[in-house]
Parts: C-alpha cells; structure tokens; sequence
C-alpha cells in the first residue's frame, strides 16, 4: 500500500458497550484486509455505592461544616478517583459547587475552597482513625 493511500482515523467508543462495539467493528474489519486498527486506551467503568462509608463520612462533616447535604449521584468521567477503586481503596468526588463550571468567569470562592479542604481532611481523618 502505497502512503498516499494511508488513511487514519480515530474512533471513541462508549466504555459501556465496549465488547459488543468491539465485536463489531472486528466483523467489519474482517472484510476489508487493508484495514486494521488497535485500541490505545481502556479504562473500565468504576464506581461505588452511594452508601459506602467513605461517602457517609463525606456527607456528615458537610453537614457538620456548613450545614450541606450532597446528594449522592454519579457523576460524568473527567475526574482520576476511578485510579483509587482500580486499586480497592474507597473514593468518592466531592468538590466545589459548579457554579459558573466551564465558564468565562469560572472560579470558586476562598471560603468554598477551605470548606471542601475541610470537609476531605476530616473525612479522610475520620477513615483512617475508625476502629477496626
């Protein structure tokens, strides 16, 4: 095959239907013995129940912070705590409210930045000092 003749081409799949699209897309290559193709990155869908300990500890030293309730959800990728549950250690988002998230202005006040560093430090403080 000449290289004027090379193509390329980038594809993003969903990681839900991984396998099944996979499956497919090999069919499809299979008739066509110029092409192939080869997946560069997989990262497996993570997530913990809204229940765990961790998100329970999070919760109530929000409340007992500044008197906020979150509210338990999934949320989109884009964050690196799917890293932590690969390895079995508990992880959940917890962050500053998306006001203005994605915007021009985007920012987050000083006292909301110190009451999420609280709310980790004495979330993480209180799983590592629980009796085991």
């Amino acid at each position: 095959m000449s290289s004027a003749s090379l193509r390329r081409s980038h594809c993003r799949i969903t990681p839900t239907a991984t396998s099944r699209i996979l499956a497919e897309i090999d069919k499809i290559v299979a008739t066509y013995p110029e092409v192939s193709y080869r997946q560069l990155n997989y990262n497996p869908p993570s997530w913990c129940p809204p229940d765990t300990e961790m998100a329970q500890l999070v919760r109530a030293n929000a409340k007992e912070i500044a008197g906020i309730d979150p509210v338990p959800m999934i949320s989109l990728g884009g964050t690196d705590a799917r890293l932590s549950r690969y390895k079995d250690i508990p992880a959940i988002v917890y962050g500053p409210s998306p006001i203005g998230l994605g915007s021009v202005d985007e920012h987050v006040t000083v006292e909301e930045f110190f009451h999420v560093v609280k709310c980790h430090a004495l979330s993480a403080y209180d799983y590592m000092s629980r009796p085991r």
